[in-house]
C-alpha cells in the first residue's frame, strides 16, 4: 500500500503541474487587459487629460508588480530578428504591431527606432494638452484628433494606412502655426518610416532563436516572489477583478455553503438509496421493485432547475404553503450576535431543506439504481450461496456479505461527488439565492472574472484527485481481495 501511496503522489505533482499550465493559459489567453480590470478609473477612450496620465501611470506599476512585464515562461522560440525584451511593451496591440513590422523588415533597430519616434510625438503633445488645457475647444479637439492619429500609427502594421496618417499629421502641422511645436517630432517620425520601409528584409527573421528565461511569468503566478504574493503553491491565487480582494479569501467565504450542502445532501441519498436498493433487491421484478423503479426514472428525468422553480412556487409561496423560507442561508438581520454554533446552525436549517431536495434527489436516483443492479448481481455469487447453505439467516448474509461488495460501485461514485457539487451547483445556488460556490461561478462568468475560475477549475481537479485516491483505499478496506502491491 505504501508503494501504491507514494506513486499516486508522484502522478498527483504531475497532474498538477499539467492543470497549472493550463490554468495559466487562461489567466494568459484570456480576453482583456487584467491591469484595466483592476484599474477602476481605467476608461477606454479617454481623452488627453492629467487624469489620463495618472492612469497611465498606475498602469505602469500594476504591471510591474503583477509580472505582466516578464516573459511567459522559462523557454521562448522567437526569431533572431526579435528583441528579448519584446514582451515589456504594452498594451499588447502594439506589441503585435512591432511584431508584424519586425517580420516586414527584419531590423528591430529601424522598427524601434519608429515606435519611440511616435511615442515621443504623443508624450510631446499631452504635455501640451494638459499646460494649455484652458484654451479653445476647437484647439484642444484638434489635438485630441492628433492624439487620435497616433494611436492609430501605433496600432497598425500596415503600410499604407500609417503612411497616409503621417501625411495627414504633416498637412496639418504644415497649415497650422500654432502646431510647429511637434514639427521635430513628425520630421523624426518620417525618418523613421522611411528607413524603416526601405530596409530590405532581412534574412534574420527566418532564424530561430532559443531564449531562456529564469524570472518568467508563470514561475512568479505558481510561487510568487517579494512584491506579487505568495504563488499560486501556497494559495495565492491574485486579486478578483470585481471584488479587488484575494481569490483565496474570496473562495474561502463561499466553500463552506457549498460543502455543507454537498455534505448533507451526500449524508442523505446514501441513508436512503442503501435501504431502498436492499429492498428492491429482496425480490426482483415485484410489485415494490417495479413500483420504485419508475418513481426513480421519473424523478431522474425532473430537471433541477424546474423542480427548484416548482418547490420554491409551491413550498415558498405566501399564497399556498408558506413554509420555507424562499432564498438566502440566514435571516435578513443576520444571526444573533450571542448565538452558539448549534444555534446558528438551527437558524439556517429550514433555508436548506429546499436547496438540500434539489441537491440530491438526482443523486438518490442514480444511487438507488446502482444499488439496486449491483445487490441482485452480488446475490448470485457462489460464496452467497455457500453463507445460506451455511445455516445463516438472510439478514446476516444480505448486510455481512451482500452489502459490503455492491458497496463497490456506489464508492465510485462517491469520488465525483464533490467535484460535480462544485459544478451542478451554479443553477440551484442561482435561483436559491445561496452565497456558495456555484453563485460565484455564475457571477465570474458573467463579469469574467478569470482568477476566480481558475482557482475554482484548479480547486475541482485537487479535489478529482483526492476523491478518486480515497476511492481506491476504501477499495482495500471494503474488499480483502484488492491489494495494491
Amino acid at each position: 500500500m505504501a508503494r501504491y501511496l507514494l506513486k499516486r503522489i508522484v502522478y498527483f505533482i504531475f497532474t498538477l503541474f499539467l492543470i497549472s499550465l493550463v490554468s495559466f493559459a487562461v489567466t494568459v489567453c484570456a480576453p482583456g487587459d487584467p491591469v484595466d480590470r483592476l484599474l477602476s478609473s481605467a476608461v477606454a477612450g479617454q481623452e488627453m487629460s492629467s487624469q489620463a496620465a495618472a492612469v497611465e501611470t498606475q498602469r505602469v506599476q500594476l504591471r510591474h508588480q503583477l509580472g505582466l512585464d516578464l516573459p511567459l515562461f522559462y523557454i521562448s522560440l522567437q526569431s533572431a530578428a526579435e528583441p528579448d525584451t519584446l514582451h515589456r511593451i504594452f498594451p499588447l496591440a502594439d506589441r503585435n504591431t512591432l511584431k508584424a513590422l519586425t517580420k516586414r523588415c527584419g531590423n528591430w533597430e529601424k522598427v524601434s527606432d519608429y515606435y519611440l519616434g511616435i511615442l515621443n510625438f504623443q508624450r510631446t503633445l499631452a504635455l501640451h494638452y494638459i499646460r494649455n488645457a484652458s484654451g479653445e475647444a476647437s484647439r484642444k479637439q484638434k489635438l485630441n484628433d492628433l492624439a487620435v492619429l497616433g494611436m492609430g500609427l501605433r496600432s497598425t502594421p500596415d503600410e499604407a494606412v500609417a503612411g497616409r496618417s503621417l501625411r495627414q499629421i504633416t498637412e496639418w502641422i504644415n497649415t497650422d502655426s500654432s502646431l510647429q511645436f511637434l514639427s521635430a517630432q513628425v520630421a523624426g517620425m518620417q525618418r523613421a518610416f522611411a528607413g524603416m520601409t526601405k530596409e530590405p528584409l532581412s534574412m534574420n527573421y527566418y532564424c530561430p532563436a532559443l531564449r531562456f528565461h529564469g524570472e518568467n511569468q508563470y514561475h512568479r503566478w505558481l510561487f510568487g516572489s517579494s512584491g506579487s504574493g505568495k504563488g499560486v503553491l501556497r494559495g495565492d491565487f491574485g486579486l478578483s477583478y470585481i471584488s479587488r480582494q484575494p481569490v483565496g479569501s474570496y473562495i474561502l467565504d463561499r466553500l463552506p455553503w457549498t460543502v455543507c450542502l454537498a455534505f448533507i445532501s451526500v449524508l442523505l441519498a446514501y441513508a436512503i438509496s442503501i435501504p431502498l436498493a436492499a429492498r428492491m433487491a429482496k425480490k426482483p421484478g415485484g410489485s415494490l421493485d417495479h413500483r420504485v423503479s419508475a418513481f426513480l426514472y421519473l424523478l431522474y428525468s425532473m430537471p433541477g432547475f424546474w423542480l427548484a422553480t416548482l418547490l420554491l412556487m409551491v413550498f415558498a409561496n405566501p399564497e399556498v404553503l408558506p413554509v420555507f423560507p424562499a432564498s438566502g442561508v440566514k435571516p435578513v438581520a443576520g444571526y444573533p450576535p450571542d448565538a452558539s454554533f448549534f444555534q446558528n446552525a438551527w437558524i439556517s436549517l429550514p433555508y436548506l431543506v429546499l436547496p438540500t431536495v434539489c441537491y440530491s434527489y438526482a443523486f438518490i436516483a442514480v444511487l438507488t439504481r446502482l444499488l439496486r443492479v449491483s445487490l441482485q448481481q452480488v446475490s448470485g455469487q457462489d460464496y452467497i450461496r455457500t453463507a445460506r447453505a451455511k445455516g445463516l439467516d438472510e439478514k446476516t448474509v444480505r448486510l455481512k456479505h451482500a452489502l459490503p461488495n455492491a458497496l463497490l460501485p456506489a464508492v465510485t461514485l462517491f469520488a465525483e461527488v464533490f467535484p460535480l457539487a462544485i459544478g451542478g451547483s451554479v443553477i440551484i445556488e442561482s435561483i436559491f439565492t445561496i452565497p456558495g460556490m456555484g453563485s460565484g461561478i455564475y457571477q465570474s462568468i458573467q463579469s469574467q472574472d478569470y482568477p476566480v475560475l481558475v482557482c475554482v477549475f484548479t480547486l475541482t481537479g485537487l479535489m478529482t484527485m483526492v476523491g478518486y485516491l480515497l476511492t481506491d483505499i476504501t477499495y482495500a478496506f471494503l474488499d480483502p481481495r484488492i491489494r495494491y502491491s
